[in-house]
């Protein structure tokens, strides 16, 4: 991929209210729309303001924004370049070793940016866009890390900046860069925002983390809220929904949300970044090395004890990721049943997932000599109950996730029946699920796994960021010039965004393909390989069959009684992928239990994944129904 496309679509310098229809992109998915911010409100400062308000006059019309050079898109990828002006008012922390691990991946083409996509139902003057932007602006100071950018130094040194607004006008500015709104015209009505998100250029940025969308269907509204992972997780983007429809379904006006906007700007900044889940776990040992020693070596048995070999075979042609996310929903009265027969046999939904997983698979696999392997999964970890409770809890939108996996014979014994199998499966999960979460070095080995996770992170960084240096030097034009057109090759510049061509890290998230790697760091040139010892058997596999998010019950996180006038109908989440990836999502949400598989359509064998998903499918009408 060219650096070309390395940046999100920036809006024209003509200011809009709505997306320009030159924005509207066709191709041979169904109708894509470039999701591209700022949005204005109309009369933003005009008889809605709250009296006794003090605005800039310069204020008062919409701002406009002018695309960059590609020049200096490209040379805002460069190590010491401050990308927003130096403000001593701000909020700064270095990113975490989790986190980092999640930006140098997603440089080049988002991959790992979340998105949480509501449908609902509501009285129009709830939802009217101005309402929805102010509240949104409101949010965005009460949550740093939403309105925060990056800066950028070293691959070891990367910020979160957060400036503190000094006025109203500085805050909605903030917010207008982050905020898109699609009206009902006609010509919106068949674009599909989760299929543009996914798979068309990059919304978000290091210079916005986060965004959210408000689309007009006429009969219904969606709302979705968009971060890079490295901002949070799912948990983070749940309690903040809820929250938003918390205030979304009260009584306040436009005028109430720009006073309490007021109220938060005046005087000393009342948020600040959150601290990192690696400054907010205990301490084992306090930090001594010997504490530090035993998490290395207990995170390295247990990595040792990890047997896979089981995945979906890859599609032989190179194609451009494309992602699709087939969603179903069982019945309430299904739920019911599904959930009830859960409970009989002592296990959870979240258990029965893995063995559904497992099993449709092996199903799957015709030749006896493949299912000698086992089948591993991997899943992630809410590590916020672990964390040393505050005296005044910031911002909970932050990241806070280990991880764990789950290995599963892929034999079928013929003595057992589906549904004994099944259940057997589902008890084996729990067992190794409370394992993992019950450990009392579940701290230690999280401090050691995000560790490596960065160690890894920064050495594919440099791969990958090679890799396009060379690709630009061999495009290089006769008169010096990239064929790119992005100028000449800086040889100083010790940083350029690449798509990682190379299987990343053991423990990152949605990769799961035939080619998954060994799950061990990248060897360098001066380490032998395990073959060249005969005596020395090579390891074993560790490849991946993919990913299953089990998100719980969701109605549990969200209060709908709290906001009655809003019904809440659908919901769906996932993220952009790396080609190849693949993500299984279950929760329960509004008394159905939903199931969600993200993943590349062009990435594997045809019809591999939908023979899958229907197994899948006819094993819970087996075992389950």
């Amino acid at each position: 991929m060219s650096s070309t496309t390395l940046t999100p679509p920036l809006s024209p310098s003509t200011p809009l209210t709505t997306p320009n229809l030159s924005h509207i992109k066709r191709s041979h998915r169904p109708s894509s729309l470039l999701l591209t911010p700022p949005y204005t409100p109309k009369d933003r400062f005009a008889s809605s303001s709250p009296s006794g308000s003090s605005f800039s006059s310069a204020a008062t019309s919409p701002r406009s924004f002018v695309s960059p050079s590609p020049g200096l898109v490209k040379s805002l990828q460069s190590f010491g370049l401050d990308d927003q002006p130096s403000n001593q008012d701000q909020s700064v922390r270095l990113l975490s070793d989790n986190e980092l691990s999640y930006f140098l991946p997603s440089r080049a083409d988002g991959v790992n940016d979340m998105y949480l996509h509501h449908r609902l139902t509501a009285p129009s003057h709830l939802v009217e866009p101005d309402r929805v932007f102010y509240l949104w602006a409101y949010q965005l100071l009460r949550h740093p890390l939403l309105a925060s950018h990056l800066r950028v130094r070293s691959y070891e040194d990367v910020s979160f900046v957060f400036p503190h607004a000094k006025d109203v006008d500085s805050a909605l500015a903030v917010a207008e860069d982050r905020f898109i709104y699609i009206d009902d015209d006609e010509s919106y009505r068949d674009v599909d925002v989760i299929d543009s998100y996914l798979n068309g250029p990059r919304t978000l940025s290091s210079n916005r983390l986060a965004a959210l969308i408000l689309a007009d269907r006429g009969d219904h509204h969606e709302f979705m809220l968009l971060s890079t992972h490295y901002l949070g997780d799912g948990m983070a983007l749940h309690t903040f929904m809820n929250e938003f429809y918390t205030l979304l379904g009260s009584t306040k006006t436009s005028e109430d949300f720009l006073s309490m906007i007021q109220e938060l700007v005046v005087g000393e900044p009342s948020a600040t970044i959150p601290g990192s889940l690696e400054d907010r776990i205990p301490q084992v040992g306090n930090g001594s090395r010997f504490a530090s020693t035993v998490g290395k070596i207990d995170n390295k048995a247990n990595d040792d004890k990890l047997i896979g070999g089981q995945s979906f075979p890859s599609n032989s042609k190179k194609m451009d990721r494309r992602t699709v996310v087939p969603t179903f929903a069982y019945s309430p009265e299904e739920t019911k049943r599904i959930l009830g027969k859960c409970k009989e046999n002592g296990v959870t939904i979240a258990h029965a997932m893995f063995a559904l997983c497992n099993i449709a698979w092996a199903r799957r696999v015709t030749n006896p000599d493949a299912r000698q392997h086992p089948c591993l999964i991997y899943s992630a970890l809410n590590l916020r109950p672990n964390m040393i409770k505050a005296e005044t809890e910031p911002s909970y939108f932050h990241l806070a996730v280990g991880y764990f996996n789950i290995v599963l014979s892929s034999l079928i014994p013929s003595s057992l029946s589906a549904s004994e199998l099944f259940w057997h499966r589902a008890r084996q999960t729990k067992a190794q699920t409370i394992k993992a979460v019950k450990s009392p070095f579940v701290v230690a080995r999280s401090r050691e796994t995000n560790r490596i996770r960065r160690e890894r992170a920064i050495k594919w960084a440099k791969i990958d960021d090679e890799e396009e240096r060379k690709k630009q030097e061999a495009n290089v034009a006769p008169n010096g010039g990239l064929g790119l057109g992005l100028g000449s090759v800086q040889p100083d510049s010790k940083i350029t965004t690449g798509t990682p061509s190379t299987p990343g890290p053991k423990f990152a998230p949605l990769r799961a393909t035939q080619n998954t790697p060994d799950m061990r760091a990248p060897p360098t040139p001066t380490t032998p390989s395990p073959l060249s010892k005969p005596s020395i058997l090579p390891p074993a596999s560790q490849k991946a069959l993919m990913g299953v998010s089990m998100l719980g019950n969701l109605d549990g996180m969200y209060k709908h009684a709290s906001y009655p006038d809003i019904h809440l109908q659908a919901l769906t989440t996932g993220s952009r992928q790396r080609p190849g990836g693949l993500l299984l999502f279950a929760y329960t949400f509004a008394g159905k239990l939903w199931m969600s598989l993200g993943y590349d359509v062009n990435g594997f064998q045809e019809g591999v994944i939908e023979g899958f998903w229907e197994e899948v499918q006819n094993l819970v009408k087996e075992v389950m129904l």
